[in-house]
């Protein structure tokens, strides 16, 4: 089973759009570092559920590995990523899962260090793959997507909109 680790920003979307629980319907194992629920979890309280029913595993970093995050943070200054960004990308790296965000910093340092990269129309590809929600209800969760996320390529959802 496919693992990935989730970025805070593509938590938001899915939640903002209503689509969380079918992302975790999905089979993936979606897994996210402390940093990022600790960001996450004020903006995005409807998280908690996912938590507690042990759909979104939590890593937290042992004292060793902190230091080696502070250390890779530290190397990836010049990006200006965030300790949360910089944890999700170490935590993706070090076990080869796939890294999904939104963040475009995070996105191009992460192909710097050959990790695989997807953003939050890879989760609406995959929820439309295995037919999670049905084509209504996903083409208006992708409209409403692009009216509350501006930085999203309109072209690729307008691409996704109109198969469906």
């Amino acid at each position: 089973m496919e693992v990935v680790v989730t970025d805070a920003n593509i938590f938001i979307d899915l939640c903002k759009t209503m689509a969380a629980e079918a992302f975790f319907s999905l089979p993936v194992k979606i897994h996210t570092t402390r940093y990022i629920i600790d960001e996450l979890i004020s903006v995005a309280p409807q998280m908690r559920q996912f938590i507690d029913e042990n759909l979104l595993i939590i890593k937290d970093f042992g004292e060793d590995e902190y230091e080696n995050l502070l250390t890779f943070s530290f190397e990836n200054s010049d990006t200006n990523l965030s300790l949360p960004d910089c944890s999700a990308l170490f935590y993706a790296m070090k076990n080869g899962f796939k890294l999904l965000t939104g963040d475009m910093k995070l996105r191009k340092r992460s192909e710097k260090y050959g990790v695989d990269v997807s953003g939050v129309l890879w989760v609406f590809d995959k929820i439309s793959e295995y037919g999670v929600l049905s084509p209504e209800v996903l083409k208006e969760k992708l409209i409403l997507l692009k009216k509350i996320n501006k930085r999203l390529p309109f072209d690729e959802i307008d691409k996704r909109i109109n198969k469906l």
